[in-house]
């Protein structure tokens, strides 16, 4: 062909310019690189690209370059929504991993010559169901677009489900079986149930019905999961219980089954409750009738126990209750179900039975198997004195009616121990009420008994131990009386009155003895003649009980003394003569020891022989020499221990020949003479040698009581002289220190100054007692200083005769006892045990009279027994028959 008007140049510029518009393209689309969707091919003619999405959601998208093209580029990738028919669009992304969350889009991915797997997140999908999307890839400002398939891998199912509609059996359960498709190998599966609503009204908001698993051991709830769940052969047999279910309702629900491997299975159930008889309920008893007794300050309990059960023994019962049938006696009228009855099934509490909560119509403690039977035990608590009576009634949900009335009846009373502490209390009200009428006068005659003993001076011999001792009882009499007023004083505060009594008049006694003896105008050794006369019937008298002949024996000694006083002479001769030949035997006894026998032996014939005197008149200068002689004598005798003296004393008696020649030496010089050496001799042995202890060693010290102290001098010689009991001052210091500090500091007299190495002592209360004693010399100055003892303490306990215990007579105790004995064998049998419901005012005033009657009863008849007797006097006896 050939154009006209052109030449040949424009010709071939033309063609020139059409072949780049050509080939341009062509070139630029042959230099982009080319991305290729490496995945099976697809078989439908739609051309998709079929990818397989795993059990978690993902898939796997495999991109590789065109052979032309083998080296790396990058890509902006993105994905549509996939869709189906039917089902809602699915988003998918791209897994970005760490660096976000996955999106549908991904910008300059690099994509490696060799391969590229790119992860995609696909979920919500439903197995066997595919989904269809698009996949846009721009490289190098070129698109390109391809048609992708998701598909989720459906699963065989591992059992055909059972027919849907299931009917509960008599016994609650449901059972069925469901095949196994796959072969029959072991195999472990999960089994879970969902909730069961019956389909009921026009909205489907119908009832929930109890349907499960049966419950495990110590459980009581259905399990609504099953979990290892063995199925050893081609058969899993599922069984379900159901509770409270509506009769002739149809109950829809689902049961899932789940294996290890991910594979599960649905199936639905339609579970029917038949319409089936009611059940009859009855109880092994109907009536009870229990008598308790409260424990101490505590209110009463009681427990009766029936058993209920289905008359037939084959319906369930389920949903028991309780009911108050009729009116309630009770003290007071007050009665509370819920707060007075408590009741256990089979050992278990149940809370307010006589209450139907929703809840508890399915509880299996309130239930009742077919067959089986429940024990209720019926529990009453808090409960006052007097008598309960009641109705029960116990029904069920599908029970026809309840059952008969079963009759309760608890009568409460008081414990017996509250009846014979009523009855101690009684008969110790009228042995009060009785003693304290007899004390009286007794209390105040002992008052003024005591008052007039206080009245008394005896100050001036506060240092003997029979004023002491006297104070001693006045004191413990008044605490006697002092103490526990509403008794009668006892008989023992009436001995320490009498002994106070004897002990007055031995004092009153002595003192006059004592005045008249101080104002005698005779030598000194008479009147130490009489004062050892009185001393030793003053000491006579100690701690033990003072009986009255004692007393008068005392007196009459005094007396005669003071009977003597009046002519001292004639009564000291006639006795000192005696005591000669006592002293002679007992210089004879000692002759060797002293090593003076020639000069003894006349002096002990001397004193031996008083008899041989030519003239007993008092003022014969023989009868003087042979008092000279006796108190020598009993000089010498005292002093046998120190040698020296002896030998210096004898020196005195060698002119002695008889009677009458007796030396006239100074006795006087010579007694001070020996004083002062048996002073150097106790000074030179230490106070060591010297103990204070106590008077009557091994006897208990009590409060209130004669506390007899003495020294224990180790030498024998000085204890018993003259000089230690009657020259030497003692003066002792006591300081007492209570168990209880309230009671105070003890009133004791200290320092008390005595001439004999005794004191009595006494302390108001229980307590550690420290005994210190000095011992002075009376003719030693301000250089002659006292001889300190070491300090000894000493334990002293309560006064057992003010414990009351101590102050009841034996006689009385075992009185007391043997009335309280009657009294309880006789009042619990005809007060307490006849009556059901004990614990009234009415019931205590009967028994509080009942043991005060027992009482006077026996005061009635101690008092005719000590009364004389109406009987006549005894006739006199016969006259003797005539003498012949």
């Amino acid at each position: 062909m050939t154009m006209h008007g052109w030449g040949p140049w424009p010709l071939r510029l033309y063609r020139a310019v059409l072949a780049l518009l050509v080939v341009f393209p062509i070139a630029v689309a042959r230099a982009a690189p080319g991305l290729v969707v490496d995945e099976p091919s697809p078989r439908d003619p739609s051309g998709r690209y079929a990818l397989q999405v795993q059990e978690d959601g993902t898939a796997a998208l495999h991109l590789v370059w065109s052979d032309s093209d083998g080296k790396p580029h990058t890509a902006d990738l993105s994905l549509s929504a996939f869709t189906t028919a039917g089902k809602p669009s699915i988003i998918v992304g791209f897994d970005a991993g760490a660096a976000g969350p996955p999106l549908p889009y991904r910008k300059g991915v690099s994509i490696p010559a060799e391969d590229a797997v790119l992860r995609l997140i696909a979920s919500g999908l439903e197995p066997g169901v595919a989904y269809s999307g698009t996949l846009t890839a721009i490289v190098d400002r070129q698109l390109t677009t391809w048609e992708l398939a998701l598909v989720r891998p459906g699963m065989v199912p591992l059992f055909r489900c059972p027919e849907p509609a299931q009917t509960v059996r008599g016994d609650d359960a449901i059972g069925f079986e469901l095949a196994r498709t796959t072969p029959p190998r072991p195999l472990t599966v999960r089994l879970r149930v969902s909730p069961f609503v019956s389909q009921d009204g026009e909205r489907g908001d119908g009832e929930r019905g109890d349907i499960g698993f049966p419950p495990g051991p110590g459980e009581t709830r259905l399990r609504d999961e099953l979990t290892g769940v063995q199925v050893p052969g081609d058969r899993l047999v599922v069984g379900l219980t159901s509770r409270g279910l509506g009769e002739g309702m149809t109950y829809h629900g689902k049961l899932s089954i789940s294996s290890g491997g991910g594979d599960a299975l649905d199936c639905s159930l339609h579970i029917a409750m038949p319409r089936l008889p009611h059940a009859e309920l009855v109880v092994d008893r109907q009536s009870f009738t229990a008598t308790v007794s409260t424990p101490w300050f505590h209110t009463a309990d009681a427990t009766v126990s029936v058993r209920l059960f289905e008359k037939t023994r084959a319906r369930p019962v389920y949903g028991i209750t309780v009911a108050l049938d009729g009116s309630v006696e009770s003290p007071g009228g007050g009665f509370d179900f819920d707060r007075n009855m408590a009741f256990l099934l089979n050992g278990r509490p149940v809370p307010h039975l006589s209450q139907l909560p929703p809840e508890a119509l399915h509880d299996p403690a309130r239930s009742i198997a077919p067959g089986g039977q429940v024990e209720i035990q019926i529990a009453m608590h808090d409960l006052e004195v007097g008598k309960y009576a009641l109705g029960l009634r116990f029904t069920a949900a599908n029970a026809a009616a309840p059952t008969p009335r079963i009759e309760l009846t608890v009568n409460v009373r008081h414990a017996w121990g509250y009846a014979m502490l009523a009855i101690i209390v009684a008969l110790l009200v009228s042995f009060l009420l009785t003693r304290s009428i007899r004390g009286w006068r007794r209390r105040i005659n002992l008052n003024r008994r005591v008052a007039q003993l206080r009245d008394q001076s005896f100050v001036e011999h506060s240092d003997l131990a029979i004023a002491v001792f006297l104070r001693v009882v006045l004191d413990q009499t008044q605490a006697l009386l002092a103490r526990n007023p509403l008794l009668p004083p006892p008989d023992s505060a009436n001995d320490y009155i009498t002994r106070a009594e004897r002990v007055a008049a031995i004092l009153t006694c002595y003192s006059n003895v004592i005045g008249r003896l101080r104002a005698l105008r005779c030598p000194e050794r008479i009147k130490r003649y009489y004062r050892e006369l009185i001393n030793d019937a003053i000491h006579r008298v100690g701690p033990a009980p003072l009986d009255q002949i004692t007393t008068d024996a005392i007196i009459e000694t005094l007396t005669a003394v003071d009977r003597a006083l009046g002519e001292p002479f004639p009564s000291y001769w006639v006795n000192i003569t005696g005591r000669g030949r006592v002293v002679a035997q007992q210089l004879h006894d000692v002759r060797q020891t002293l090593r003076a026998t020639a000069p003894l032996d006349a002096m002990i014939a001397a004193l031996g022989h008083p008899e041989q005197l030519t003239d007993a008149k008092p003022e014969d200068a023989r009868v003087a020499a042979y008092d000279r002689l006796y108190w020598f004598a009993r000089l010498l005798y005292s002093r046998r221990e120190d040698q020296a003296q002896v030998e210096q004393l004898v020196g005195h008696c060698r002119p002695c020949q008889d009677h009458n020649d007796f030396p006239d030496v100074d006795l006087d010089g010579l007694f001070r003479d020996a004083d002062r050496r048996a002073w150097e001799r106790l000074k030179a042995e230490g106070p060591g040698r010297v103990r204070i202890q106590q008077g009557q060693p091994g006897q208990a010290l009590e409060a209130l009581y004669p506390l007899r102290f003495v020294l224990q001098f180790d030498d024998r010689a000085l204890a018993g002289s003259y000089f230690v009991n009657n020259v030497l001052v003692y003066q002792w210091e006591f300081q007492f220190t209570p168990d209880r500090p309230a009671q105070g500091a003890a009133p004791v007299d200290s320092p008390v100054r005595v001439n004999q190495p005794r004191v009595t002592m006494y302390v108001p209360a229980a307590g550690k007692l420290t005994v210190r004693a000095r011992i002075f010399w009376p003719a030693g100055g301000p250089a002659e200083p006292p001889i300190e003892l070491q300090a000894t303490e000493f334990a002293i306990g309560a006064n057992q005769d003010l414990m009351l215990l101590n102050r009841l007579e034996a006689s009385t105790v075992v009185y007391f006892g043997l009335m309280a004995a009657v009294a309880v064998a006789t009042g619990l049998p005809t007060l307490y045990f006849d009556n059901p419901t004990f614990g009234s005012y009415a019931d205590y005033v009967k028994i509080l009279v009942w043991g005060i009657g027992i009482d006077q009863g026996k005061n009635l008849i101690q008092l005719i027994r000590s009364e004389p007797s109406d009987a006549p006097p005894p006739l006199p006896p016969p006259a003797p028959p005539p003498a012949p």
